[in-house]
């Protein structure tokens, strides 16, 4: 069966969506090394193992991903409840003192109790965050921005987008004399 053939708009929207989720978790990994680094956690230097070497994670690393993704998903809902957002989303998170309880009771669990909950809270959150914010937000702007809050009347918005739009017409339109 050929694979379908994507257009040039379509090859380019995908890109910008890759490069959106690769800011997004770089952005992520910054808040958890910070976080981290305030807590007194210290790096030890690495394993010095070689880039290209494909070897199968252990155990152990496969929980310490799953602790490094569930904290930073716990320290997002923390930006959000901080920015005012997490209310005006449609979805039930967990408040993230909560989120960052279990992340970290998960941790200290013997590794037979570990089973993650479904979905994890870093799958959790970051569905929230394609469905509900702007790509390119964090990069362009550097704070999250949510494209269809649950509160907000469709209409109303586009009207005060509109007025504002008419408000400051005359800082692009220099051909046309406004008073």
């Amino acid at each position: 069966m050929p694979y379908p053939q994507i257009s040039s708009d379509q090859r380019q929207a995908i890109a910008r969506s890759v490069e959106a989720v690769i800011q997004q978790a770089a952005r992520d990994a910054d808040l958890v090394g910070q976080f981290l680094l305030s807590h007194g956690y210290q790096p030890t230097g690495g394993r010095g193992d070689a880039p290209n070497q494909a070897a199968q994670p252990s155990p152990a690393m496969n929980g310490a991903s799953m602790l490094l993704l569930n904290l930073a998903a716990a320290l997002r809902i923390a930006r959000w409840e901080r920015q005012s957002i997490k209310s005006r989303l449609p979805e039930t998170l967990p408040d993230s003192t909560v989120a960052l309880k279990a992340t970290l009771a998960a941790t200290n669990a013997a590794p037979d109790d570990r089973a993650a909950p479904r979905p994890a809270l870093h799958q959790q959150v970051f569905t929230i965050w394609l469905k509900h914010f702007s790509r390119q937000g964090s990069q362009q702007l550097g704070t999250d921005v949510l494209m269809n809050p649950a509160d907000v009347n469709p209409d109303a918005l586009l009207d005060t987008l509109a007025d504002l739009l008419w408000q400051h017409r005359h800082l692009t339109n220099t051909s046309e004399d406004i008073t």
